[in-house]
């Protein structure tokens, strides 16, 4: 998952912003650590960027994670953990990963926003939260795809 290297600071801030402020639709769901785990640690998914990229990404137990954007040739291990209810991620190269909150609009539909490390000067954390879009998609292989595009892995 592509992003900024997040911080526990930045973490605070992203819990504090994003709990409960428009972020998603109204339907969807912020999931908690206990509900990301279940829902997406062991598995495989398939993943969308905002500007059309794709990209797969194994979430494995032991922490592990193998990264791939096949358009770019791109393939690298890295390294997810919980923390605070975010999910983050890091990686050895490119890609320097960061935390994300995990909303799940639909059954199989997972939608990631970056955590900002702080709001803007000047502007209330409310107006920021409002023009959020996400960071990735993304939808469990091998399970019918319930997102409006259907990512490909």
């Amino acid at each position: 998952m592509r992003g900024q290297r997040g911080t526990g600071a930045a973490a605070l801030i992203g819990i504090a912003l994003a709990a409960g402020l428009g972020i998603a639709p109204a339907c969807a769901q912020r999931l908690d650590e206990a509900q990301i785990t279940s829902e997406l640690i062991g598995r495989k998914v398939a993943g969308v960027y905002p500007s059309g990229g794709r990209w797969s990404e194994d979430f494995n137990a032991d922490g592990t994670t193998g990264y791939r954007e096949p358009g770019r040739g791109l393939s690298m291990p890295g390294r997810w953990w919980l923390a605070s209810g975010l999910f983050c991620f890091e990686y050895p190269r490119e890609l320097s990963g960061g935390c994300f909150v995990v909303v799940k609009p639909s059954p199989n539909c997972y939608e990631v926003y970056t955590v900002d490390r702080a709001p803007r000067p000047g502007e209330p954390p409310s107006g920021r939260e409002g023009r959020r879009s996400w960071n990735g998609r993304m939808l469990r292989s091998h399970v019918p795809q319930t997102c409006d595009e259907q990512p490909s892995s």
